[in-house]
């Protein structure tokens, strides 16, 4: 079972870490080619449940379900 929830966590880990970088990379590209207020109503809307896809969730959740459930800190996918 331990090997099992190992292999899901280290999926949800490889699936939380694409998702934040990706979460950044749109941010970044928000900040440059967008004004400051249109980017935080776009952050805020992000994080409101009703208009949220969950990939914001995915990405800011992903490394904390991860320490906890398997006990591994370390941040990088392919570090353990």
């Amino acid at each position: 079972m331990s090997d099992i929830l190992q292999r899901i966590m280290f999926g949800l880990h490889w699936a939380g870490f694409l998702a934040l970088i990706w979460i950044v990379f749109i941010f970044a590209l928000a900040f440059l080619t967008q004004p400051l207020n249109e980017v935080l109503q776009m952050l805020t809307n992000s994080l409101d449940p009703g208009h949220s896809n969950g990939l914001m969730y995915l990405a800011i959740f992903h490394y904390p379900v991860k320490w906890v459930l398997t006990g591994n800190k370390s941040f990088f996918p392919w570090r353990n």
